[in-house]
């Protein structure tokens, strides 16, 4: 998988990443999604086109991450209001195709 640091890094490689992530899962291969990740927000689109199932461990709730005083940065509120809201109750855009979800947060 192509290396990069931080959120400019990842826009500028933001193409090679989609391109090596579309090449690792082989029509067989059971797949287990980490959220929230960026690899899982690059992958699921492609599973859930092709109607195939997939296993969530969910390491993440935007909401809480993005909560206020939990991260200091400009965009917080932005990010919290842009990324909750795909994982409402865990019933969000990931939850179409899952066959079993593992909460460790």
């Amino acid at each position: 998988m192509t290396y990069y640091l931080g959120p400019w890094q990842y826009l500028r490689c933001r193409r090679r990443i989609l391109a090596d992530v579309r090449g690792v899962v082989g029509p067989s291969d059971a797949v287990i999604l980490r959220v929230c990740s960026q690899v899982a927000a690059c992958l699921e689109p492609q599973l859930r086109r092709g109607g195939r199932p997939y296993g969530v461990e969910v390491v993440g709730d935007p909401y809480d991450v993005f909560a206020p005083g939990a991260v200091v940065h400009p965009l917080r509120p932005f990010f919290r209001g842009a990324y909750a809201p795909l994982f409402p109750g865990f019933s969000g855009v990931f939850m179409e195709n899952i066959i079993y979800v593992y909460d460790v947060t």
